[in-house]
């Protein structure tokens, strides 16, 4: 599935979110991607990757002092900002 910034809210509506909250970014699962995604300039990183599938890549989210990764399957780390 590739998502759509625009298909759900708005970035302002992801900007007032984050504001309301004082975060400056949101983690959301539960909806399948082919990799970890980051969405809304950033803000918001879409993790839930398939781990059913034996085709799909393993990826986690690392997260270290405030910077976000990517972690593959094969150890790589590349960085989401």
């Amino acid at each position: 599935m590739e998502w759509d910034d625009n298909a759900l809210i708005s970035q302002q509506e992801v900007d007032a979110i984050l504001s309301y909250y004082e975060a400056d970014k949101l983690v959301v699962a539960h909806t399948e991607n082919d990799n970890i995604t980051p969405l809304y300039n950033n803000k918001v990183i879409a993790i839930d990757v398939p781990i059913c599938n034996l085709n799909s890549v393993l990826e986690g989210l690392l997260t270290v002092n405030g910077k976000f990764s990517c972690v593959c399957g094969d150890g790589k780390i590349k960085e989401l900002e």
